[in-house]
């Protein structure tokens, strides 16, 4: 994932014939079952690098195909709500869609996230097995981690008008009060965000 990133921040190579053959690697990277040969190795940092790699993907070529964006996140959006999926799955496409920016957050997170943090909270208080708890724990932080970064943009006033609609009002309140005191770090002291408190 190194070399894909200097191959994509290059600006002597054209990357755009071998763009159909960089986007597979960077989502199976995001989103596989099994990266590592036990699953106790880091596989957790290579999901979250290659998902940064996304934004380095759109910034180049969003405007000339303009699918890829859907596509990635129709993608990342089946990884995550698919019942059968491992929680190494889902704490990639976490990230994966919150690498795409807050509005993404906003439609495709924010209205299953007080969910999903209720089912890791689960796993955390009935698994016996410690890898379970640490995968749970993971996703858990990649869901603080993608609010925050939501919270951040709804305090920018330049993005704030983008984002805060009075429908997406309740589910953030839900999602707050789900993730309790750990999303409290992510809220800046802000007029904004009178709304959600």
């Amino acid at each position: 994932m190194r070399l894909t990133r200097c191959i994509l921040i290059n600006p002597n190579l054209d990357k755009e014939l071998y763009l159909h053959q960089m986007m597979p690697p960077i989502l199976t990277c995001i989103v596989h079952r099994k990266l590592c040969s036990s699953p106790f190795m880091d596989h957790w940092s290579l999901r979250s690098f290659s998902a940064r790699l996304i934004p380095l993907v759109y910034s180049q070529y969003g405007e000339t195909y303009k699918d890829i964006r859907p596509r990635v996140t129709r993608t990342l959006r089946d990884a995550l709500l698919s019942k059968d999926r491992p929680m190494t799955t889902q704490y990639g496409a976490i990230v994966g869609l919150a690498a795409m920016g807050p509005l993404t957050v906003q439609s495709v997170l924010l209205p299953v996230m007080r969910k999903l943090f209720n089912r890791f909270n689960r796993v955390m208080l009935e698994a016996t097995s410690v890898l379970r708890r640490v995968e749970a724990q993971h996703c858990i932080g990649a869901l603080q981690a993608a609010f925050g970064t939501y919270l951040r943009a709804c305090s920018s006033p330049v993005l704030a008008k983008a984002i805060l609609l009075e429908e997406h009002v309740k589910p953030a309140r839900a999602v707050l009060s789900a993730s309790g005191e750990a999303s409290l770090p992510w809220t800046p002291p802000n007029s904004h965000m009178a709304l959600f408190l």
